[in-house]
């Protein structure tokens, strides 16, 4: 459950903050430390105008963080990433399909602010925690809050990718990333990068219709999945309600640690 934490200064500006950047993001990564109690680190751009915290979990599979060329829809899983494109001073934030990890968005004084948890972002002078009152409705409602708990913040959907232009200005606009309209608003610029729905037709385009061949199909998935995330560097222990699906990973692992050159 590693987390991260980061914020972003425009070139000039009229209003300042009260502390320098680096040292908010630290406080920040601060209030997330019981997600990542392992490890940690910070990293500014050299003007200063990009800073970034991580904390890690050891718990967390060691994964090669560097996609290339590779679009993010090649990524796996459930994920939260920031990505800093020195070359051409973008930064990508992301977020993955169903929205398993969170990435929230914060401005002040035309600074912005991303954070993995929203409370995160009382550790910014001059930051206001004032309830969204529509997240308050919907909670009270429904039971859970589809967007951002406060008035000030905004959440990236899930499967979403947002770009910011480093050192640029910034600014959020009302209802962000959707505009009254619905359309996509292009500062700083959300775009989705996989549908559940063409996912959905792929998959019936591609049925399998022989039963024998469908099952073998889904033993190579479950294969597949496990083999990807059984790497960690601690020891680590996986429960289930079902104890069939207890008995068929456990048995997966069994194989794979044999096959694996250090053996179990």
């Amino acid at each position: 459950m590693c987390k991260i934490a980061l914020a972003t200064a425009p070139e000039a500006t009229s209003a300042r903050i009260s502390d320098p950047l680096d040292r908010i993001v630290e406080r920040t990564s601060q209030r997330l430390t019981h997600r990542g109690p392992d490890a940690s680190g910070l990293r500014k751009t050299p003007a200063g105008r990009i800073t970034l915290a991580h904390l890690r979990l050891a718990v967390a599979d060691l994964i090669d963080a560097h996609m290339g060329s590779q679009p993010v829809s090649h990524a796996v899983g459930m994920f939260a990433f920031a990505l800093w494109d020195a070359g051409n001073r973008v930064l990508h934030l992301a977020r993955d399909r169903l929205g398993e990890k969170l990435i929230y968005l914060g401005e002040l004084f035309s600074h912005l602010f991303f954070a993995c948890e929203s409370h995160a972002f009382r550790a910014t002078p001059d930051f206001g925690p004032r309830l969204c009152g529509a997240a308050a409705n919907a909670y009270l409602r429904d039971g859970c809050v589809p967007g951002a708990l406060f008035a000030s913040t905004y959440r990236l959907p899930p499967r979403h990718v947002v770009t910011v232009q480093a050192a640029r200005d910034q600014r959020v606009p009302p209802g962000w990333p959707h505009s009254e309209d619905g359309s996509n608003l292009s500062k700083p610029g959300a775009r989705s990068y996989w549908s559940c729905g063409d996912a959905a037709i792929r998959g019936r385009e591609a049925l399998i219709r022989d039963p024998e061949a469908a099952i073998e199909r889904g033993e190579e998935l479950i294969r597949h999945s496990v083999r990807a995330q059984i790497h960690a560097d601690v020891p680590t222990e996986f429960l289930f309600r079902e104890q069939d699906i207890v008995d068929q990973v456990a048995s997966i692992i069994d194989v794979l640690a044999l096959q694996s050159p250090r053996g179990r």
